[in-house]
């Protein structure tokens, strides 16, 4: 399977240049493709506060990853500011509520995944279809 994700994504950088963003909980996925494409943005996906406290510590992963996509109650203003102290990306997914969107972009998140068009609609000042 990574050697057929590998594949496509040396495909993709070679047909339009662009970066690219890897969301994987396997750092061992993440290692692989950053050693094949040093344009990959890896990005560990954190579903527990277990995987996010170890993280903070595990230096040998910190140096794998470029940042992180975590479930948005786990973040806190602290684990942000963790997070951003040791040069991570910071997604926070999947955020409906805005008053929770607020909150997350006060502590410095770099990104929220959203359900709610409504929002999107408004951020992006158009219509959606």
């Amino acid at each position: 399977m990574v050697h057929i994700l590998a594949t496509f994504l040396a495909r993709t950088w070679r047909a339009n240049n662009t970066e690219v963003v890897v969301v994987s909980d396997k750092p061992e996925i993440l290692a692989l493709l950053s050693q094949q494409e040093p344009r990959l943005i890896a990005m560990l996906g954190v579903v527990n506060s277990k995987t996010l406290s170890a993280l903070l510590s595990d230096e040998d992963l910190l140096r794998i990853i470029d940042g992180v996509s975590v479930r948005h109650s786990l973040l806190t203003a602290d684990s942000v500011e963790a997070l951003k102290e040791r040069g991570l990306i910071v997604f926070a997914w999947t955020v409906n509520e805005p008053e929770r969107m607020n909150e997350l972009v006060e502590y410095g998140v770099d990104g929220i995944v959203t359900d709610n068009l409504a929002i999107m609609q408004l951020l992006g000042g158009r219509q959606l279809s």
